[in-house]
């Protein structure tokens, strides 16, 4: 790989400056936020309590005492603990491969604090991944734009210094940029599909992803080396996988409604999907911890019934919400609450950007970006959580339409 041959051309000088450069303003611009308890602690306590029979088990006790404590940062220093069997609560409402993620780190990094070495874990990730693609470029300016684009970008950097899953969505989009620039050694790409089904297995959203390096793999690589590394892919996801008893999928539809504030949704929140159960049933709940599989059932019934309503009555307020989604997912993405006017703008740079890719005749590059969020823009607003994927492929594309003929 380049970068290690950057390493043996003594290029380690160079490495280290922008090393320091990034952890600068790393802790400028990193994000203070924590994902809430109730979603990030039966990550953490599962990976402790991690065992062979691969069933995701965590504990409601310390659940409840991080959600419930006046200290706010108190995730960031626990200590999680191994509870016997009986004592744990058994997960099967989440997708299983984070929890592999966050046990792999808390092993590298096992003299730190979980939550820290999540996101230790991925700080690493980071850096690894962009050296990589930033040795691809030979031509300086195309380095200096991917270092301002990308490693330094302050949107980057925050986005990548959340612990929680959104950031793994970058992994498959790493090993796109490989195989369409035909940089990844046959010795790796095994490794790199094995990985990818793995992914699927974190967040099902990166299944367009999966399907474009499929693609690419087919079209650079002879069918039966492809077929394996296929093959290899899918056994990766199945072996990795958990079943899960029931989703909230239409929370999500419904509640992206209030992406742009309208007469239905003044605002894109969570709670919008809470106050309409609340409103048809006379039940208050919190949402979260509502685990039984009647009440998810019941929770979505209502959710995609009153989304089909307002499809109805306005049809014209949905597609405008869709084409707004989806131009910008080739932008910075969608500022939640930010209002109509900054979320035009990141729309029309998108716009531009596809017009732009366009001229220069990267259909492939447009096609590709667009389906990298296509799981969701048709009804949910690309925050930059959820296209943190997106980045990376936009990024080179922009780098690539320069034609410095350097990748």
């Amino acid at each position: 790989m380049e970068i290690i041959t950057s390493l043996r051309n003594g290029k380690l000088t160079e490495i280290i400056l922008i090393i320091i450069v990034f952890m600068s303003l790393f802790f400028v611009f990193k994000n203070e936020k924590i994902q809430d308890p109730v979603w990030f602690v039966p990550y953490l306590s599962g990976a402790e309590n991690l065992s062979n029979d691969g069933v995701w088990r965590y504990s409601e006790e310390e659940l409840h005492e991080i959600r419930n404590s006046d200290d706010k940062n108190i995730i960031c220093d626990y200590e999680f603990k191994k509870y016997p069997k009986e004592k744990l609560s058994v997960n099967k409402y989440n997708a299983i491969g984070y929890l592999y993620i966050v046990k792999l780190a808390s092993v590298l990094f096992g003299c730190l604090p979980m939550v820290k070495a999540v996101q230790a874990f991925q700080v690493f990730l980071h850096l690894l991944m962009s050296f990589i693609i930033y040795f691809l470029f030979k031509n300086r300016n195309s380095k200096l734009l991917f270092l301002g684009l990308y490693l330094f970008n302050p949107i980057i950097i925050y986005i990548s210094s959340f612990p929680f899953y959104y950031f793994y969505q970058v992994v498959p989009t790493f090993f796109i940029i490989l195989l369409y620039k035909k940089r990844m050694p046959l010795y790796i790409i095994y490794f790199a599909f094995a990985v990818i089904g793995f992914m699927l297995n974190v967040r099902m959203t990166m299944l367009f992803a999966a399907i474009l390096a499929s693609v690419l793999l087919f079209k650079n690589y002879k069918f039966k080396f492809s077929f394996f590394a296929i093959f290899i892919m899918v056994f990766s996801f199945c072996i990795t996988r958990s079943s899960q008893t029931a989703t909230s999928r239409w929370h999500t539809t419904y509640v992206g409604i209030g992406a742009y504030s309208n007469e239905y949704l003044s605002k894109l929140s969570d709670e919008s999907g809470v106050e309409l159960y609340e409103l048809k049933t006379n039940k208050k709940i919190v949402p979260a911890l509502q685990r039984s599989k009647e009440y998810i059932g019941e929770y979505n019934n209502i959710c995609k019934k009153e989304y089909f309503r307002i499809l109805r009555e306005r049809p014209f307020l949905i597609f405008k919400n869709s084409v707004l989604n989806i131009l910008q997912s080739y932008s910075i993405g969608h500022l939640a609450n930010r209002g109509i006017f900054v979320n035009l703008l990141s729309a029309i740079l998108g716009l531009f950007i596809i017009l732009w890719l366009l001229f220069k005749r990267k259909y492939w590059l447009v096609i590709s970006i667009g389906l990298l969020s296509a799981t969701f823009t048709p009804y949910f607003p690309p925050i930059q959580q959820y296209m943190f994927g997106s980045y990376l492929l936009i990024v080179v594309a922009i780098i690539d339409s320069f034609k410095f003929k350097d990748l």
